[in-house]
């Protein structure tokens, strides 16, 4: 009686009525079971995006997707729990261990669908090499990680090296490259909980600085790198720009893929890097972009 009371107050006849019509006001109507944050439209949007993301090598994990979910509930409005904000993710629960689709092996299909994509943006929107950015991140360590060779007397069996006593930190750093040999300053990631001024001493002119704990990127930080590439980069709606970037996480970010389409940028994502032996790829697969980039394949 209640499903009929709310069809006949929301003025649909079930015998010709949409079927996304009727599940939307039956999802709206029950209070049976888990109380649900997005109706039927946002979830397939939310299922379609993770499909998406799958299908371009940048398969979710269960905790990035409960993260996702939340960006996604504040960018559509939706009403969820107050501890999501305080977390800034579903739940607190530890996931699982389970696979992920990022795991799958650098391989001549996926090598195939990458330039296809490639192709494909290109007969699209024809870019001129400073057009065409590649992104990618390091590790750089505070202290040597491997000892560099000295010259010592010959013959001598053992020879040794002044290290510091510390343990020392990873700094990551972030940097972009056009096809046409342009660079942006460098953006430093710093494992520190505060950014400090003193960070940043004798850093390069345009160098940008953040922390957050880890060190690493993620998709809080990706968003600020995305900015830090727009302002020097001078890409705009009006000028189509690609960027090239691996196949990692925090690059999902909404608020930075939303940066990416507000300012004509195409992201592109690079196959998976291998974990065993490769085998050699068909030179004729990299013969239509010859010039345009330099190809490195190791074994």
């Amino acid at each position: 009686m209640r499903y009929i009371a709310a069809f006949d107050s929301a003025s649909i006849d079930v015998t010709t009525a949409n079927a996304d019509a009727i599940k939307n006001l039956l999802a709206e109507s029950t209070t049976m079971g888990t109380k649900t944050i997005f109706n039927i439209e946002q979830e397939k949007a939310l299922i379609s995006y993770i499909l998406q993301a799958s299908n371009i090598n940048y398969g979710i994990s269960l905790m990035e997707l409960r993260k996702l979910a939340y960006e996604f509930a504040r960018k559509v409005g939706a009403s969820y729990p107050d501890p999501w904000n305080d977390n800034q993710n579903l739940s607190l629960r530890t996931p699982e261990q389970v696979s992920q689709s990022r795991a799958k092996r650098f391989n001549k299909e996926n090598v195939d669908a990458f330039f296809a994509n490639l192709s494909s943006v290109l007969g699209k929107t024809p870019l001129e090499p400073h057009r065409i950015w590649n992104m990618d991140e390091t590790g750089c360590p505070t202290v040597p990680t491997r000892p560099v060779k000295t010259i010592a007397r010959k013959g001598q069996k053992q020879v040794g090296s002044s290290t510091s006593a510390g343990k020392g930190t990873n700094v990551s750093l972030a940097l972009a490259v056009s096809a046409s040999g342009q660079s942006i300053p460098p953006f430093f990631l710093f494992p520190r909980v505060n950014m400090k001024e003193i960070f940043m001493t004798h850093a390069s002119h345009g160098a940008v600085g953040v922390a957050n704990g880890s060190g690493y990127m993620n998709s809080d930080v990706f968003p600020q790198f995305m900015r830090h590439f727009i302002k020097h980069t001078g890409a705009n709606a009006d000028s189509a720009t690609m960027l090239l970037l691996d196949n990692h996480g925090s690059h999902l970010s909404i608020e930075a893929i939303d940066l990416a389409l507000d300012h004509g940028i195409t992201l592109l994502s690079f196959p998976p890097k291998c974990t065993h032996k490769m085998q050699p790829l068909d030179v004729a697969v990299f013969a239509p972009f010859k010039g345009m980039m330099t190809v490195k394949h190791d074994a």
